[in-house]
């Protein structure tokens, strides 16, 4: 993504019309770099078997609205296990006599 509008000399591959950013050091250049790390470090701990994995508040809410997690989770600071959490879900359903 980013190295199509870097100049070659600063080891892009200058496919933009013009030079975009002439180096790594270009403010666009950084903020973009930025955007991009923070999605990454999102990414690395919202999806199932990351570890750690903290789900999003939407499920968490739905969890504790169905009496699977406890009402004071905080979805921001506490993970889950989601494999562990789904199952306990999908237990909760079954028909028990």
């Amino acid at each position: 993504m980013l190295t199509a509008p870097l100049a070659k000399s600063a080891g892009g591959l200058e496919r933009c019309q013009g030079i975009v950013f002439a180096d790594q050091d270009d403010p666009g250049y950084q903020t973009i770099l930025a955007g991009i790390e923070r999605a990454r470090q999102y990414m690395l701990h919202t999806r199932p078997g990351a570890v750690p994995f903290f789900a999003n508040r939407y499920y968490v809410r739905e969890m504790i609205r169905y009496g699977i997690l406890p009402p004071d989770h905080d979805y921001e600071t506490m993970p889950i296990d989601p494999f562990a959490t789904d199952q306990k879900y999908w237990e909760s359903l079954w028909y028990v006599p």
